[in-house]
């Protein structure tokens, strides 16, 4: 199974049939199979305060599997993470790959989802190989991850107390190419482009932003914990979760400790 998970809010500005979110809707249906619609689900988050909330019955038309979540607003920005933590607990248990994305892309070339069902029980994410802080897959204009669920697994959340799940991808894919030597990131098909942000302005980064200021470091010298030890913490996770998994599980590490324990 193939999870997508994000929040949407009606723009007023829209009229109701150029609604970012029917448009992405679409283009999923217009650029997958029947085969990888039934794998995939569609969890939505919509805001108790939005007085333009799609009825259930114009989610069902698209023909895709769309579960409906409605609650307060919370805290700007930062709930929208929030909501990604909450909601993959409600993702299908058979889940292999969950991404977080916003309502404003649209998919834009076929095959991708088998592409990246391909990777299944991998610890992955969907991007460019070697990219960092500040670039999104070529064409795209944006940069929404899909995480293996043992990555998710392996961190036990998301995006974590990051303001997006692109920079906190980064970061992660940083630190494991230099503590470990590992590539985490893959491109479906060998083309990491399969989606397109439409709407760049209202996705902008706010320098001024508290939330940013908070998890920011102040200095590299500085006692205080920040994002870059957060990552480095996050990676060393991905990685003993490698280790667990290449001898087998965590059944047979308990044994190797005890052992060696008993020595």
């Amino acid at each position: 199974m193939y999870s997508l998970i994000f929040s949407s809010r009606f723009n007023e500005n829209y009229n109701r049939s150029t609604n970012p979110l029917f448009r992405l809707l679409q283009s999923f249906k217009d650029n997958t199979t029947k085969e990888e619609r039934n794998l995939t689900e569609f969890l939505i988050k919509f805001d108790d305060d939005d007085k333009n909330i799609p009825t259930q019955e114009e989610l069902d038309s698209f023909g895709l599997n769309i579960q409906k979540f409605v609650w307060g607003r919370h805290g700007g920005r930062g709930s929208l993470h929030e909501v990604q933590n909450i909601l993959y607990k409600f993702a299908d248990k058979r889940c292999k790959f969950v991404q977080f994305i916003a309502d404003d892309f649209v998919f834009t070339r076929p095959n991708f989802v088998s592409e990246i069902l391909e990777y299944s029980d991998k610890y992955v994410i969907t991007g460019q190989p070697g990219m960092t802080h500040f670039q999104q897959p070529p064409g795209t204009h944006g940069y929404c991850p899909a995480f293996s669920a043992k990555v998710i697994d392996a961190l036990s959340c998301t995006t974590g107390p990051h303001s997006n799940g692109d920079g906190v991808v980064c970061g992660i894919a940083d630190a494991l190419r230099e503590k470990y030597d590992y590539e985490i990131m893959f491109s479906p098909g060998g083309k990491p482009g399969y989606y397109l942000r439409t709407d760049c302005e209202t996705s902008s980064h706010d320098s001024t932003d508290y939330f940013t200021a908070l998890t920011g470091p102040t200095s590299d010298e500085s006692l205080k914990g920040n994002w870059r030890d957060y990552w480095n913490i996050l990676a060393d996770n991905i990685f003993r979760s490698m280790i667990v998994d290449s001898i087998g599980g965590i059944s047979n590490l308990q044994s190797i400790i005890l052992n060696n324990t008993n020595k």
